[in-house]
């Protein structure tokens, strides 16, 4: 039952060429991160990966998520226990919650990981409400993203559609909810993933301030 529900999902944990970029991102940026942020929770994976780049500077994580699989508790415990004292967990969706207003701690984050509602317009809604919440964010993460027809395409075809061109298309329009244009910005494929080989990889980086203010090197 374990194996044929993890099946269904992927993490950053089964995906190298995805772990690499976003280390070299994180330790790459010329201020290092002090708050990282996150939508999206699940099985902690990204959670675990940012809080042990920023254990040197002792950074804050803070995830919203809804919690609602049966193992969320034993994942905030986890972290909770391993990294104490550095992490925030604010239960609920994004569309909601992802306001500096209603929860505070969201106005310091400095990197956000965009890794909840993998539709384009939900991934669109997070990057603006990310960039009016975090007035000093450096640098802005997307994981894989999908929307209805590129999931038919792959579960009849059994591979990838498009080069994950829905991905393209969700970070142009995170770019344009930013209101300005990202300082840099890249997207990277890698093919089919190697946890869940029905999708395609893809994450997008990109860079908020100007050049000599945030990565030395983007790639």
């Amino acid at each position: 039952r374990v194996l044929s529900f993890l099946g269904r999902y992927g993490n950053i944990g089964t995906e190298p060429a995805q772990l690499l970029a976003y280390v070299r991102a994180l330790l790459c940026l010329d201020t290092p991160p002090r708050n990282v942020c996150e939508v999206g929770l699940f099985e902690g994976h990204s959670a675990v990966l940012f809080l042990a780049l920023t254990a040197r500077q002792v950074a804050t994580y803070v995830s919203i998520d809804p919690h609602e699989f049966g193992f969320s508790a034993a994942v905030q415990e986890f972290l909770s226990m391993r990294f104490p004292g550095r992490t925030v967990f604010i239960r609920g969706l994004s569309d909601t919650q992802l306001n500096a207003t209603k929860n505070p701690s969201l106005s310091h984050c400095n990197v956000w990981s965009l890794d909840g509602d993998h539709h384009p317009s939900a991934v669109a809604r997070d990057g603006g409400n990310a960039l009016h919440a975090s007035p000093h964010v450096d640098m802005i993460l997307m994981d894989d993203v999908t929307d209805s027809e590129t999931t038919i395409h792959r579960n009849t075809h059994g591979r990838t559609h498009g080069r994950c061109s829905v991905t393209l298309g969700a970070w142009g329009a995170v770019k344009a909810s930013a209101g300005k244009a990202f300082s840099a910005s890249n997207c990277s494929f890698a093919g089919s993933k190697y946890g869940t080989p029905a999708y395609c990889s893809a994450w997008c980086i990109g860079l908020t301030r100007a050049p000599g203010s945030g990565l030395r090197r983007l790639r």
